[in-house]
């Protein structure tokens, strides 16, 4: 059985600190009333920063995967955010984040997304 840990739930201004720090533009108002744009660029950066892939490599249309469809040109972008929300649900799952959801980049709410930064 996996060891299991709990990380602390940051304050508001820890949050914005520690993200600040890492250059991840993220304020207070965006953490309060969290904005899917907002936080998907704020994610995005945490995927870029922590898992060491460039956002050029993360969106590239992978060869394989554009062989198989008809129009592939049709498909680069919604192929490319599918890479990067797997990537993304995988960092939150290693993060001990194993419910992170679509809901938390569609329809944010506070308590889960202050929870999800604090990972």
């Amino acid at each position: 059985m996996a060891p299991t840990y709990s990380f602390p739930i940051l304050g508001n201004h820890e949050i914005i600190a520690c993200l600040g720090e890492l250059d991840i533009p993220l304020t207070e108002q965006d953490l309060l009333k969290p904005h899917p744009d907002t936080l998907y660029r704020a994610y995005e950066e945490m995927v870029v920063l922590l898992c060491g892939e460039s956002r050029e490599a993360m969106y590239a249309p992978e060869l394989d995967a554009a062989d198989v469809l008809e129009f592939p040109e049709l498909y680069e972008e919604a192929i490319g955010n599918l890479k990067f929300t797997r990537r993304l649900f995988d960092l939150m799952r290693r993060c001990g984040v194993p419910d992170f959801t679509l809901r938390d980049l569609t329809k944010p709410e506070y308590t889960r997304t202050r929870r999800n930064v604090s990972a």
